[in-house]
């Protein structure tokens, strides 16, 4: 049986502190999403908006994360 093994973060820019209506980049499920902050949850956890009314929930930079997420922040727009 393969060991499984230890959690590499995905790529990012470097992650900057974003506010209430921010455009960013998000990946989700391998494809590429123009969101908006909607919330700012945490100091580096925010729920988004993509422009398709997507929401996602409790999104990170890519360099953030600890575990596996179906979603992460690439690159802020402005």
């Amino acid at each position: 049986m393969a060991k499984k093994g230890k959690f590499k973060p995905p790529h990012s820019d470097k992650p900057k502190t974003l506010k209430k209506g921010n455009k960013v980049i998000a990946l989700f499920l391998g494809t590429k999403h123009t969101c908006t902050v909607v919330e700012v949850i945490d100091k580096n956890v925010y729920k988004l908006e993509s422009t398709t009314g997507t929401i996602l929930a409790r999104a990170q930079w890519g360099q953030h994360l600890i575990e596996y997420t179906p979603w992460h922040i690439i690159k802020k727009l402005n």
